[in-house]
């Protein structure tokens, strides 16, 4: 696990259900997670509510999010990544890496 104190605000990009959101969320990270299937965040939305806890489950596809200097930490699985085309990662590495501080 990335030491809180360092990185405490972490991007999770393809969160599907909320599996890693969840986890870092009980640690008191502060969690920004994405996935396009709005079903998925639904769910997510609805067990972090049962649970009290605090993410923010945003319904977007993460190819056309784009933050500036944001996040501590980004996560992606490597399954989403690898089944990407060449163009499509190098867009999404550029936007995961304009996300994080310096």
């Amino acid at each position: 696990m990335a030491p809180f104190l360092n990185f405490k605000n972490v991007v999770d990009l393809g969160c599907g259900p909320g599996l890693y959101a969840e986890r870092l969320a009980l640690k008191n990270y502060n969690i920004t997670a994405l996935d396009f299937s709005e079903n998925s965040i639904d769910y997510a939305k609805r067990e972090a509510k049962a649970n009290n806890l605090v993410v923010d489950y945003r319904h977007q596809n993460y190819l056309t999010w784009q933050e500036t200097e944001r996040y501590d930490l980004a996560l992606l699985i490597y399954c989403d990544y690898v089944a990407l085309n060449v163009e499509d990662r190098k867009r999404l590495l550029k936007n995961i890496l304009s996300s994080l501080k310096s």
